[in-house]
This record gives C-alpha cells, structure tokens and sequence, in this order.
C-alpha cells in the first residue's frame, strides 16, 4: 500500500545487485535488502525525535514529578546525575495523579512482565485514564502476516473511577512482529505502538502527556449536498518543522447506503483521492490544516478519524503514539452520522486462514440505531454463537472479535456468519474459517523434467490447505514471476482440491538466460500469508550470470 512502489523497486534493485554476487551470498543479500525499507522508516522517526529532544524531557520530567530536573537548560540543569535520571523510567513509577472526573483519555504508563527463563511468553499492561464509557483494543501482528486482536482484561483502579488497567498475555513473542493497543471512547482515540525489542524485560515506563490543545478542530460538521466538504484546523506546530502529515493517521468511515446490502467502507488519506489534507503557514508557531472530504464520501455522513503522532515519545516501551479527536460528519439533509433506519457490515473476505496459533475474526457493523453484532458458526443447518469481546463500542458502530486456535481444526473449520441486527433489520455476512497446512512440494513433480537440445521442461507441484498458487520466480524468490509474464509457455493444473501445479516449456533461446528459477508456493490473502519455495536449477554445477535486462524487462512485464 503506502510503500508499494518502493518495495517494487527495491526488489528490482536485489535483482539487478545479485547478478553481481556469487551464489552463495545471495540469500545474505536479500536478507540485508529486505530490512532497508524498515531501517530507513526508523531513522527518520528518530531523527525527528532527537530534534525536538529537550522538550521531551521536559515533559518527561513533568510527567514523572521531578522538579529538580531542569531539561530545558542544555547543560545539565539541576545536580541530579543523568544516570538517576535514566533510571526512573525503567522502574516501576506511580500512576500520575488522576482527577476525579471524566477528562480526556490519558495513557498513563506501560509495563511489561517476563514469563519463566527459557519461554516466550510476556505480560504487558497499560494504565490509562478516561471516562467509564469507552473500549479497548491490542493488535497483534505476526511474522506470516496473520493478525490477533483482543480488548484485553480491564480492572479499574480502587481509588479512583477513572483509573483503568488493560492486560493481555503474549504466549508467542518471538512470532510477533508488531503490536499496538488502542483507546477508543465516543469523541477520540489513542494509539500506542509497543517497541516488541523492549518487552522481554520486566520495567514500567510513565508516558509523557500529549501537547493540550495542539489540534484545534470542529468535532461535529455538516457535509453540503453535491460539494467537497471541506474541514479546517490549526497546528501548533512550526511550519518550518518536518511535515507532521507525513505520519498522521486520518481517515474517513462511513455507511454506503447505495450498496445492497449497505456496507462500511474506510478510505484513508495517503491512498485514497477521496480524502485529501493540506498545511499552509499561519504565524510562526502555528498551522492551517485543510482536509476535503470528496462529496462522493460526505453525502453518507460518516466519522473522520484523526490520529497526529506524538513527536516527544519517551521511547522504551514506547515506539510510536498517536492521538487525536473524531469529527462527526452529518450527512446532507439530516442531522445523523448515519442516516436513519440503516444498517450495514464492514465486508468479510470469502475465506479466513488460521495461521498458527491463533487468527481473528472481526464482525463489525454500523448503523442508526447502532447495531447489535454476533458471529455464529454454522454446522447440520444450526448456527450457533461463539465466545466474543467487543473491541469498538460508539454511538453507531460497534464491533467483536473472535480467535480461531490453530490447534484444533476439527472444531475450528467450518463456515461462519457475522450477523447484524437492530430489531427491525438483519444484514448476515458468510466466510468461510480454514486452519492452514503449509505447503509441501513433491520431489516427484518438482524440478527439472527434461532437458534437451529442442527443449526443457520445468514443473512444479505443491499441496496444501488451502490450495497454494505457484509462482516461477527468475533467479531468486522475490524475482519477477514468468508464470504472469505471459511471455513463456506455462501449463497450469489443479490435480485436486488441494494441489497446484505449473508447467513451464522453454526454447534454446529462452534457456541461455533462464538458468535458475525459484518455484514459490503461496497461501493466504490480506488476512495473513504463508509462502515457501524451491530451487530449481537447469544446469546444476554451472555458474552462469544473471540477465539483468532480461530481469528488468520481465519486472515490467
């Protein structure tokens, strides 16, 4: 998505850079290309960081009542040593001091606590402040590409009303990739991600409090009939600094009325022409912030999420933290978010795949009433309920989860419903649930099966649940793909349910270059994916170079 176009041209540089490497290194390369993208992402978001770094102390200091620490003063301030410091925010710290009453939602602190020696397992909790009315999310995303999702176990604080904790076990650490934990109530949301390197050890970190009033905006606006609707605000931000639109989270929800049966749909600014944002000078402390909404996506009302990353992280456990307002978009000719006596889902794909050890499955539904949800499994023409937590709960949408155990298929596949109702209305949404088994090749039907001076047949087959798609990838397994280049002979096949297989035929004059293909296997989808892939060399123990402009010409084909 964001990175797409960077990515294609990053795997062509990999191609173009191992025709240069002998063989042996060429998985060290890949390796080493693949994290670029990752490392550069870092690198800016820290070096933005260390340009605001003595205002972050400041607030670091404010946050955790040191008053004799003067972080403002380059050199040093007060006479407490840096190494005192440093230590306060890796012990465990009190919670700042709450009132009583329903402020703004507050992350508070964050702390994290090891399993035994020797597992992987990890427990993190998140004290946070906020009216009684909101919900909780954490957001798991793994290795393979599969998402856990749960709200968590939420306790309140016993001296004050305001004052929640939300816990979540990891069991599989090391598998986790990514991990966030989010705050909703009707009129914001918060969103942390956690720093997965920082969460093996057990510490407690205090998180500095976002700038009051750095976003001005209305919260509540009127879209007009057949026009963009436009939506100013003011940064208190130096126009002068780095874009803070380069890494805002601002995107639009809203109810298609027009689709039958009605359904959610999200559009977000960095890849959609629907929404658009803007930042123009207003004095020298300040931004104007413009954001048009298309009136293709106004006139069904909706809710603008925006989230601004909080510049000032302390970092530890803390890797990135956004926060921000909902504006209420009314939609034209009514004073509603979503027009009423509507409802509609947020769509499900046709197959959800369980990757191990668990994968989530959202039934998310908006509405006016707003909506009751379930999810029901179907089995000898019954559907019955299964356990949910509700993870998003506001005045017109309302959404659950529920994780599938990859360890027990038998109960586990199946077909599913995500069945929304208001009492008058009922919208039910089938997929169907699939625990993954990887894919296995056949040494039989793998590699080269003739070679000769008129020809040389290459095959590949692989089996799996569910059924792989086979690519034959040039020279390493991120190359281009001759399968869907359409400039080769290729013959495909499905032998059964499960089981793919291709066929490729080359000609004397296709085989000086084709020397090495990589037959990749692939199962999942958005939710998820799962590949693995074979070698296959046509003249084993020969070195032959790499064909870059063969490379290239296939990557554009």
């Amino acid at each position: 998505m964001k990175n797409g176009h960077v990515f294609t041209a990053c795997t062509i540089l990999i191609g173009l850079v191992t025709a240069q490497v002998p063989a042996g290194n060429e998985a060290e390369l890949r390796t080493m290309v693949k994290t670029v993208l990752e490392q550069n992402r870092q690198l800016i978001l820290q070096n933005n960081r260390l340009q605001q770094m003595w205002t972050g102390m400041r607030q670091i200091c404010e946050a955790v009542s040191i008053q004799t620490c003067d972080c403002g003063n380059n050199t040093g301030g007060s006479s407490t040593p840096s190494g005192e410091f440093i230590q306060t925010l890796t012990t465990a710290e009190p919670l700042p001091e709450v009132p009583e009453g329903p402020d703004p939602l507050r992350i508070l602190n964050i702390s994290t606590t090891a399993g035994p020696k020797g597992s992987d397992t990890v427990k993190i909790s998140v004290g946070y402040a906020g009216s009684p009315q909101h919900t909780t999310e954490w957001i798991g995303l793994r290795q393979n590409g599969g998402m856990w999702r749960t709200s968590g176990k939420r306790t309140s604080s016993s001296e004050n009303n305001y004052t929640f904790f939300s816990d979540v076990t990891i069991d599989d650490l090391s598998n986790m990739r990514n991990l966030f934990f989010r705050l909703y109530n009707d009129d914001e949301s918060l969103n942390m991600r956690v720093n997965m390197n920082e969460t093996s050890k057990n510490q407690t970190h205090v998180v500095t409090q976002p700038t009051a009033d750095y976003l001005t905006v209305n919260t509540t606006v009127k879209a007009a009939q057949d026009l963009d609707l436009k939506i100013p605000a003011v940064l208190v931000q130096d126009p002068t600094e780095v874009d803070q639109l380069a890494y805002a989270e601002v995107f639009f929800t809203g109810l298609n009325t027009s689709a039958s049966p009605p359904a959610i749909f999200e559009i977000m600014h960095f890849n959609s022409e629907g929404l658009g944002l803007s930042l123009t000078k207003r004095t020298n402390t300040t931004s104007n912030l413009e954001i048009v909404l298309r009136k293709d996506y106004a006139q069904y009302g909706g809710i603008l999420t925006i989230r601004l990353p909080y510049r000032n992280t302390v970092g530890g456990l803390v890797e990135e933290f956004y926060y921000g307002p909902f504006v209420k978009v009314l939609a034209p000719g009514d004073d509603s978010v979503v027009l009423p006596n509507t409802i509609g889902v947020f769509p499900l794909s046709r197959q959800i795949i369980v990757f191990p050890p668990t994968q989530t499955m959202i039934c998310a539904a908006m509405g006016n009433p707003r909506p009751e949800v379930s999810i029901l499994k179907v089995a000898n023409g019954d559907a019955r309920p299964v356990p949910l937590e509700t993870v998003i709960l506001d005045s017109s949408m309302n959404m659950v989860v529920h994780s599938f155990k990859a360890a027990d298929p038998a109960n586990t596949d199946g077909r599913y419903i995500c069945r929304a109702t208001n009492g008058n209305q009922t919208i039910d949404a089938p997929t169907e649930v699939l625990v993954l088994r990887a894919a296995r090749f056949s040494a039989e039907r793998t590699g080269v099966m003739q070679n000769s001076t008129d020809r040389v047949v290459i095959s590949c087959q692989a089996s799996g649940r569910p059924r792989p798609a086979l690519e034959l990838r040039l020279y390493d397994d991120y190359g281009p793909d001759l399968v869907s280049s359409g400039l080769y002979k290729v013959w495909k096949s499905d032998p059964n349910a499960n089981t793919s297989r291709v066929t490729l035929t080359l000609t004397p004059v296709d085989d000086v270059d084709v020397h090495t293909l990589y037959c990749v296997a692939n199962q999942g989808g958005s939710g998820g994916s799962y590949s693995v892939s074979s070698k296959i060399e046509i003249y084993p123990g020969q070195q032959r170079s790499n064909n870059t402009e063969l490379y290239s010409r296939l990557r554009e084909a």
